[in-house]
Formats: C-alpha cells, structure tokens, sequence
C-alpha cells in the first residue's frame, strides 16, 4: 500500500507544491487496510466510504487529527471540493474527488482548496472597486 508524503522541496512549481497535510492524512487514513471495515475505498478506488460513522469519529479520526466531529472532518472535504453521496437506505457515506483516487498520491496536490479561489476573486474585486472610484473622481 503506497502512502503519501509531504514534500519538502521548497522550490516547487504548481504541480509539485506541498500537498496540504489534510488531504496527506486523509488519504493515508483511506489507504489503511487494517480499518477497511470503517473506512476503505470504494470498489473501483475512486472514492471512499466511511462505513460506520461513530467509530470512524471515535478510533479514526483522533489518529490523524485534531477532532472527533464526523461534520467538521466532512466540512474540510467540502472546502477541497470533495463530493458526498449516500442513500436513505444505506448509513455508507461516499466522498468523491476527481483527484483523490486509490494508489495515485501523485495527485493530490492537483486538489486546491476552494477558499483561495473565492479570495483571489474578493481580491479583484476590491481592486476594480478602487479603479471604478478613480475614475469617478477623474471624471468629475
């Protein structure tokens, strides 16, 4: 079972920049055999399932971080973009990522975190909100 690791080269381009460390303990939790009966990949690998909810949140989630709320780790996902689907019928929930696929750490650090996107958006909005009021009081 291949496991990911942080990269520590500090000169990286876009594609080789640090995997954050949520989406490196997320996917190493996944890949752990030993608890396939809590949480595992799906059958084709590219997803994966959190099978029994409170002792995911119980014995899981306290190894690799800081809370135990199955709603706080699913919020993280969320902001990476990742898809949750699970049926009335089943208590499985299934998150899903294009790039977060069984085996293939190398793509990882393809996944960005929804946030920067939205502030680099705010970001030039406030910027062409300043240029706009500029060219009010150039034009006065």
């Amino acid at each position: 079972s291949s496991t990911a690791k942080q990269n520590d080269n500090d000169s990286h381009s876009e594609e080789e920049r640090p995997v954050p460390p949520f989406l490196l303990k997320t996917y190493n939790m996944v890949q752990d055999q030993t608890t396939n009966d809590i949480v595992s990949w799906s059958e084709k690998g590219d997803a994966f399932l959190v099978k029994k909810k409170h002792e995911f949140s119980q014995t899981i989630l306290p190894k690799y971080f800081r809370t135990i709320s199955f709603s706080s780790f699913v919020r993280q996902l969320n902001f990476y973009g990742f898809r949750k689907r699970s049926t009335n019928m089943s208590t499985t929930s299934h998150f899903k990522h294009k790039n977060f696929k069984r085996d293939q750490p190398q793509l990882l650090n393809l996944i960005k975190k929804k946030t920067s996107e939205s502030s680099s958006i705010k970001k030039t909005v406030t910027e062409l909100q300043k240029e706009v009021k500029q060219l009010k009081e150039q034009y006065k």
